[in-house]
């Protein structure tokens, strides 16, 4: 019987349902716009998760945290983003606050989706 050796000439990489947002059936993964985020002179960390909604079936959200003494406008983010991704990327709504993180500084991306869920939630106008 042979023997098969498998051998993959790049690292793989294994996506979880949770890293996407699917935008009108387009799924998007987070960290493309996680890293433009924090390209920005005003941001120190960012993470992007999935909200429902109505019309578009779920819609990025992004929680950002800026540096000390920082502040930058919700339309400069916004136009940070479209700068260097394409449209259905750019999250249509911020909340400014700072990240949850696990002892290992791992971002618990389940707690901001369940801040999402509270009923006072920040809302943002950028769409």
């Amino acid at each position: 019987m042979e023997q098969l050796n498998f051998q993959p000439q790049t690292p793989t990489a294994f996506l979880l349902r949770s890293a996407r947002v699917f935008v009108d059936r387009i799924a998007v993964i987070d960290g493309d716009r996680e890293q433009v985020l924090v390209s920005h002179p005003a941001v120190l960390e960012a993470a992007v998760v999935a909200a429902p909604d109505d019309i578009w079936g779920e819609i990025p959200v992004a929680f950002v945290t800026l540096k000390d003494g920082a502040s930058v406008a919700e339309t400069a983010l916004v136009e940070h983003v479209r700068f260097t991704l394409a449209h259905y990327k750019v999250p249509k709504r911020f909340v400014f606050d700072s990240l949850p993180k696990t002892n290992t500084g791992k971002v618990q991306k389940h707690l901001l989706r369940a801040r999402l869920q509270q009923p006072n939630a920040v809302e943002s106008t950028a769409r």
